[in-house]
């Protein structure tokens, strides 16, 4: 287990990432019809997002706690940026043949480590 912050965030998006990528491609289809349509029930989207929302604010909060995050940085606004940009990556992802899921979290990864975390 990770004890850093910035490694914990990479754990989580890039695992999950490369889970993904290596689906055959018709659960992209579903993964896509269930962002999009009424497979997935509007309430449970909505709790699955919080419930990612809260693991990352846990890890900022963490960082925060242990100096690790800019000075002037809101946990709150981070966490919805990560969330925000993570579910847009799934997004496209899931309505893009072909789209670099693992290699686009890995760039978002470097800018969220250079603008959100002290440098060591």
């Amino acid at each position: 287990r990770h004890t850093e912050p910035q490694k914990r965030i990479e754990y989580c998006l890039i695992n999950f990432s490369k889970a993904l990528e290596g689906l055959h491609p018709y659960y992209r289809e579903l993964i896509n019809y269930y962002l999009m349509g009424s497979a997935g029930a509007s309430d449970l989207r909505f709790a699955q997002r919080e419930k990612f929302f809260e693991v990352v604010t846990q890890i900022l909060t963490e960082a925060r706690e242990q100096k690790l995050l800019k000075a002037g940085a809101d946990v709150e606004t981070m966490a919805d940026i990560i969330v925000g940009v993570y579910v847009s990556m799934l997004f496209n992802w899931s309505v893009e043949e072909g789209y670099p899921l693992v290699a686009k979290v890995k760039k978002v990864i470097r800018f969220i480590n250079s603008t959100m975390f002290v440098e060591k």
